[in-house]
């Protein structure tokens, strides 16, 4: 219980200095960024206040998942003792590199939502790219190890340089696949092919329930997104926003996700 406890108050703690930072705001702070063109085209259902800060306060408000889900996993690693029995125990630069993406996650997409900038926009797609792109990385690296091909400290290090690198190179159009949506789906079929793959070997064994879990709560978040991107159900003014339990499913999804890692066993 401690190790979510510590983690919600300091999640709180940044929310609270958030929420007295919109106190005193309002959406001239924004005055000279550009705005991203494609809210112009109605891409989120939810209404945009442009007077406020806080502009769309559902999406914006959603993505403390994010930042909560990486603070845990940030406070577990710090208070983890060294342990040897999994590849992600003995690496803890990994997870170190996974939490501190949640958090620029948490950072650029709750911006980009409060401001409706491309700015923060780029932001926002560092850490949409960057996720799904690091769990199979981590799954990779493993593989990468069993081949022999690399040492266990040269893969975590390859798998935080790589993420972080094509992330940010993906989020800026320095590598460009299509567009945004057959891209992150690209992303996310390989984690899920990798990941995959490490649990059908008979050497290993993982709590298989997790990785089905978040499959299922994945499509569920997929089909919220897509939902709401295309007004299928959509009340502007309402609490209720589709994009909004989109974070919340993937910040879940993205903790879990993680912790079936820390779940390997050796048979």
């Amino acid at each position: 219980m401690r190790a979510f406890k510590v983690p919600f108050f300091i999640t709180t703690a940044i929310v609270l200095l958030i929420i007295v930072a919109n106190h005193f705001l309002d959406g001239r702070f924004w005055n000279g960024w550009q705005i991203e063109p494609s809210i112009f085209e109605g891409c989120f259902c939810e209404h945009n206040y442009m007077e406020r800060f806080i502009r769309q306060p559902m999406n914006t408000w959603s993505n403390v998942a994010f930042l909560f889900s990486g603070v845990i996993i940030l406070y577990q690693t710090a208070n983890r003792k060294h342990e040897n029995n999994n590849y992600l125990k003995r690496q803890k630069i990994i997870s170190v590199g996974y939490g501190i993406l949640l958090c620029i996650l948490f950072c650029g997409s709750f911006l980009f939502h409060a401001s409706l900038t491309t700015f923060f926009g780029i932001t926002d797609m560092i850490g949409t790219y960057g996720i799904p792109l690091f769990i199979a990385m981590i799954a990779i690296s493993r593989i990468l190890v069993y081949k022999n091909i690399l040492t266990e400290k040269h893969a975590a290090i390859a798998c935080i340089i790589i993420t972080y690198m094509i992330g940010f190179a993906l989020a800026v159009h320095w590598i460009i696949f299509i567009n945004m949506i057959i891209t992150f789906a690209g992303l996310l079929l390989l984690a899920a092919a990798t990941s995959f793959y490490l649990l059908t070997r008979k050497d290993l064994k993982f709590d298989k329930r997790l990785f089905y879990g978040n499959t299922i709560m994945l499509l569920l978040a997929c089909l919220l997104w897509i939902i709401d991107h295309n007004n299928i159900i959509c009340d502007p003014d309402s609490v209720i926003q589709g994009h909004s339990f989109w974070h919340v499913l993937n910040g879940i999804v993205a903790y879990y996700m993680f912790q079936l890692f820390y779940t390997e066993q050796t048979t």
